[in-house]
């Protein structure tokens, strides 16, 4: 189970809009600093929530909790397949705004931020996201949207 550790530059085209670039040189700086390594898991529940609550029985897409990015790459809703790239983004911008934010703030910031990125920034996350995996003892099949 081996992570590299290396910085990876970006080296690609930029959104064009000056608040999108910012977020994402904010997010590469956050992941790089931060984050030690990435690992997949299936089946992610909320073990953090009091066990009263519904939402601890519900599948997590991620989880973020002492520099670890937790994510479950099989989940599926009546869209389809949940992204990978896009579940890190999440994942990192709860790490950026911390407790004080609500989810549907930090829903509504990922979509909006995923959508104006750059098909290189979006690429650059994928890069990221497997640059710090860590290996699972089994196979886990990752099922991940190549950006266009």
């Amino acid at each position: 189970m081996s992570i590299r550790d290396k910085r990876i530059i970006f080296q690609g085209t930029w959104s064009g809009k000056k608040r999108v670039d910012a977020y994402f040189r904010k997010l590469r700086q956050v992941f790089w600093k931060e984050i030690r390594y990435v690992q997949f898991k299936e089946r992610l529940r909320d073990y953090t929530a009091p066990s009263y609550r519904k939402t601890s029985q519900e599948l997590l897409l991620g989880h973020l909790y002492d520099g670890v990015v937790t994510i479950n790459p099989n989940t599926q809703d009546h869209d389809g397949i949940h992204d990978v790239g896009k579940i890190l983004v999440h994942e990192l911008l709860h790490a950026i705004a911390g407790r004080g934010v609500s989810e549907k703030i930090i829903e509504r910031r990922e979509e909006y931020l995923w959508n104006t990125f750059s098909s290189d920034q979006r690429s650059y996350f994928y890069i990221c996201l497997f640059a710090k995996l860590r290996q699972p003892r089994r196979g886990i099949r990752i099922r991940a949207t190549i950006p266009k």
